[in-house]
């Protein structure tokens, strides 16, 4: 153990959950410590990160500041760090005396040094807790970025069995340490949840490739029966954002989640990977961690993906965040990126939507495909890409859509597909496999592309239908799993 001593006095103002929290944390050193800080995550964005310096008087110190709770707090003397996670909103009182046989927590427990270990017994309910957290977190100092680093070399087997055990040796000390305190069960279920959380974030950073902070997408899916296991752990969990494993699992989660919509293919433009991502933050997270994952990903993102999706997630926020702090800070660190496109934006020349200049494609063969060419006939415009999941699971109901259709109707309708791939090969692959029955053209250039330009396409799969005068008359129209599709084309056929 360190030689320095602090004795460190932690109150909070009684509140609710997920309201500000005043905390007042004070105490001594033995007067060997040159200094004390204390850090924490007010809004648990680690961007946010607090540090107070508070300035040694003697050899007491006092810091206050609010924040939320659950909140783990590093209370550092020089190079030492003494974690203190506050769950309960009580008053609270740790001493921790470096450097000594025993180490006081609360007037009630006795705290001792064994191999270079924290252990003990005692009675007060909330230091108990605290300290019970911190001897966990001394006794497993590993973090995300070694245990990634360490698995560049190794197959997801040979990973994950290091995974398990690791997990297993945390199960160990904890069902051991509840034994010999039995008045830690409170803070016994946090880290149970915690160390599950470290093991599922590590697995799914196996495979992100570094998604979160490089332009590249997953590019492997896991093992069938470990993605079902992730699925069952409890996502929206708000009395864990102070872990930072938990943190890492939201973030992989959805990042891992949305590369499956793209069947794990890397898009052509990284703007498809935020756009997925966001579509399950909207759909699958609620309150603080909702309003967590869509603030980390707009501060990794904001900078490489189009001007309207970040305008639209940044708006999002605004709505999520009440106080405004976090929003007020994301804005500032995309501001300079989005004002710049913004003003790229406006030099360009507005594109004057007629049918006569259309976006001309190019089918299979190679050969120009143009969109007024079908005037006279109505027109079922799908937009699609080979990457894109959900584009798949519609073409069924596509071809059921074809069949239910008389000869003499058929001639009336024709069913357009446009691409937004890349690569040609690899569309002209997903027509064979989908067996796709219509027209077939592709712009390429992904969210680029003229017909995504031209039509203001920011997501796909997107359906768009034009009358028999060539005019668009439902910019965003039914998919065709909506069975009351068919009606509306019957109707503009009968025009």
């Amino acid at each position: 153990m360190n030689k320095h001593l602090i004795v460190a006095l932690l109150f909070l103002l009684p509140s609710k959950v997920f309201t500000q929290t005043k905390i007042n944390v004070s105490g001594n050193t033995d007067g060997n410590v040159a200094s004390v800080r204390i850090n924490y995550l007010p809004y648990f964005i680690e961007e946010l990160i607090m540090t107070d310096s508070p300035v040694l008087n003697g050899t007491a110190f006092k810091s206050e500041f609010d924040t939320y709770l659950p909140q783990c707090i590093k209370v550092k003397a020089d190079s030492s760090t003494y974690f203190l996670l506050v769950i309960q909103e009580q008053d609270e009182t740790v001493n921790v005396r470096k450097g000594q046989s025993d180490l006081g927590i609360n007037n009630e427990v006795n705290f001792y040094t064994k191999k270079d270990k924290l252990e003990g017994v005692g009675g007060g309910k909330n230091a108990i807790q605290q300290s019970f957290y911190n001897q966990f977190r001394q006794a497993f100092t590993d973090n995300y970025d070694s245990l990634i680093n360490k698995s560049k070399t190794k197959t997801i087997d040979a990973f994950e069995d290091e995974l398990f055990t690791l997990r297993k040796q945390k199960l160990n000390w904890l069902e051991k340490a509840k034994q010999e305190n039995p008045f830690a069960n409170h803070i016994a279920t946090f880290i149970k949840k915690e160390i599950n959380y470290a093991y599922y974030a590590t697995l799914m950073g196996f495979v992100a490739n570094d998604c979160l902070l490089k332009n590249t997408a997953f590019t492997k899916a896991l093992p069938g029966t470990m993605s079902e296991e992730i699925k069952q752990m409890e996502l929206n969990a708000e009395d864990m954002l102070y872990s930072e494993w938990y943190r890492l699992y939201l973030q992989n989660y959805i990042a891992y989640y949305a590369s499956e919509a793209l069947s794990f293919k890397s898009p052509s433009n990284f703007t498809n990977q935020v756009r997925e991502e966001n579509k399950l933050i909207e759909s699958l997270l609620k309150g603080k961690c909702k309003q967590y994952a869509l603030a980390k990903l707009l501060l990794h993102s904001c900078e490489k993906i189009e001007l309207d999706l970040s305008k639209s997630m940044l708006n999002k926020l605004k709505e999520l965040d009440k106080e405004g702090k976090v929003y007020k800070y994301v804005q500032q660190q995309c501001g300079a990126s989005m004002a710049a496109k913004a003003a790229e934006k406006k030099t360009e020349k507005p594109i004057i939507k007629t049918s006569s200049n259309y976006p001309v494609l190019v089918d299979e063969k190679g050969k120009e495909v143009y969109i007024d060419q079908f005037k006279g006939k109505v027109v079922y415009i799908d937009f699609w890409a080979s990457w894109c999941g959900p584009c798949r699971q519609q073409f069924p109901f596509s071809k059921k859509l074809h069949l239910s259709m008389s000869k003499k109707e058929l001639e009336k309708v024709v069913f357009l597909y446009i691409s937004i791939d890349d690569n040609e090969e690899n569309w002209k692959r997903a027509i064979e496999q989908n067996g796709l029955e219509g027209i077939q053209g592709i712009s390429k250039g992904g969210w680029s592309s003229e017909v995504c330009k031209f039509f203001n396409i920011t997501s796909i799969p997107r359906y768009m239908i034009l009358n028999k005068s060539g005019r668009i008359v439902e910019q965003d129209a039914k998919r065709p799993a909506d069975e009351s599709l068919k009606d509306d084309l019957l109707k503009l056929m009968a025009e």
